[in-house]
């Protein structure tokens, strides 16, 4: 391999070049700064690697400076993220090099796999809603994806729904975490309303599972939400039972433009009942939430003073509760450039059909037709949100773009098509831009 053969890209639009031996510095220093460590830890994937410590510490130096990297001192950390596999992703990208002759490779993180579509539920934000599958993927077609996922450097898989726990499906899904387990991934995570965490509870217990995530968001402005709400609070003490054996328990709790005057009454709810996490996500405009918008969206004022409290709260309470937000809503310099859709994870459907997010737009590509591979490194879909994002003439100059709805390639497609958070200024609309195949705004 040449000099420069490969690019890292962040989420920021950073880029650099590196050759391979920098590229395996970058992969493998695991936040350690200490260059004899970063060393140890490469040798023992690759022998032939032959950069001298004190070339290790230059790059390293390089790196950090560049914000590429970031090393802070060890401690405990509340919350361990696993982000991909640095030993299956160059597996992968030597193997496509030999069969392509390309050093080009993309390393995936996460696999979040959607088990079944249907749910005792019926919330108001869900992208579920008003989704008719086609023929669904068979437990062993299941496990395809979860084997090839790994083999591209997945860590970390979420198992989703519908609801993953409905009686239909709930054994498969107690297989599909073993499988996972088996394979070596480690973080694997149930994303689940709650429901049947009761009946099901020594399953769990037994799976392997390391978290559980239940959706939770004191809303009660519409029935069907209220009724969801009421169940985790009714279950929240038997279902907090399963930290007991380990398994870390946290919230997701969509954000709408009345749960975000919950935000402080929601981290109580989770600090009464000792849990591990609370993650806070914008509400979407997807499934039936598209014909409710106007009620549920939020405004751009609301946004900023939430994101505010909820930066204030995670340092104030970072040794109680790990809380989060998605990263292009917790950023700390400028808006993403970059979606982690198709750059960090990919969305798979219970029928195989492939997507960078549950709120994406599908890729039109379907894993019975083509391989995982394929569609993570060749897909014209995923190349396209793995492009730099440009701020679109309309968005450079405002004020609130940061915080924007916009601020990520499917989002801005959304919003240009009128479904984006409340702004007076906002003048983004369909009639001046023109928008590509994957909803990113051309000039």
């Amino acid at each position: 391999m040449g000099d420069n053969d490969f690019k890292i890209v962040t989420e920021y639009g950073r880029e650099r070049k590196v050759n391979f031996n920098q590229l395996l510095v970058y992969l493998f220093s695991e936040g350690m700064n200490n260059s004899l460590e970063v060393s140890d830890n490469i040798r023992r994937y690759d022998a032939d690697f032959d950069m001298s410590i004190h070339e290790i510490n230059d790059l390293l130096n390089q790196l950090v400076e560049e914000q590429f990297l970031k090393f802070e001192p060890r401690k405990k950390e509340l919350h361990k993220h696993y982000s991909y596999n640095p030993v299956k992703i160059l597996n992968y990208a030597r193997s496509v090099s030999a069969a392509k002759k390309t050093n080009e490779f993309i390393s995936l993180g996460k696999l979040e796999l959607a088990v079944t579509h249907k749910c005792p539920f019926n919330c108001t934000y869900c992208s579920k809603k008003e989704y008719n599958p086609s023929e669904q993927l068979s437990l062993e077609e299941k496990k395809k994806v979860i084997y090839e996922a790994y083999e591209l450097g997945a860590q970390t898989i979420a198992l989703t729904g519908g609801e993953p726990l409905h009686d239909e499906v709930a054994e498969e899904t107690f297989e599909l975490i073993g499988y996972a387990s088996d394979l070596g991934y480690k973080r694997k995570v149930l994303l689940t309303s709650g429901y049947h965490i009761d009946k099901y509870f020594q399953s769990i217990v037994n799976s392997h599972l390391d978290e559980v995530q239940v959706s939770y968001n004191m809303s009660c402005k519409f029935y069907e939400d209220r009724v969801r709400n009421q169940y985790i609070e009714k279950n929240i003490k038997q279902i907090s039972g399963l930290m007991d054996y380990g398994i870390r328990l946290g919230i997701c709790s969509v954000l709408t433009n009345e749960s975000i005057g919950f935000i402080d009454e929601i981290i109580k709810f989770c600090l009464e009942n000792k849990l591990y996490s609370v993650y806070f996500y914008p509400v979407m405009p997807v499934g039936d939430a598209k014909n409710i918008w106007n009620e549920i969206k939020l405004d751009v004022s609301d946004l900023k003073n939430a994101l505010a409290l909820i930066k204030e709260r995670r340092e104030e309470l970072k040794q109680r509760l790990y809380i989060s937000a998605p990263q292009s809503f917790l950023q700390d310099e400028k808006p993403l450039q970059i979606c982690e859709g198709g750059m960090y994870m990919l969305y798979v459907t219970e029928s195989g059909d492939t997507a960078a997010c549950a709120c994406s737009a599908a890729s039109g590509f379907n894993v019975r037709d083509y391989s995982l591979s394929w569609i993570w490194k060749e897909s014209r879909y995923f190349d396209g949100y793995r492009i730099v994002k440009s701020v679109n003439s309309l968005c450079q100059n405002c004020d609130d773009y940061s915080l924007c709805i916009n601020s990520c390639v499917c989002r801005e497609n959304l919003a240009a098509r009128n479904f984006k958070f409340s702004s007076g200024k906002c003048a983004l609309i369909t009639e001046n831009l023109k928008i590509n195949e994957i909803g990113s705004v051309m000039e």
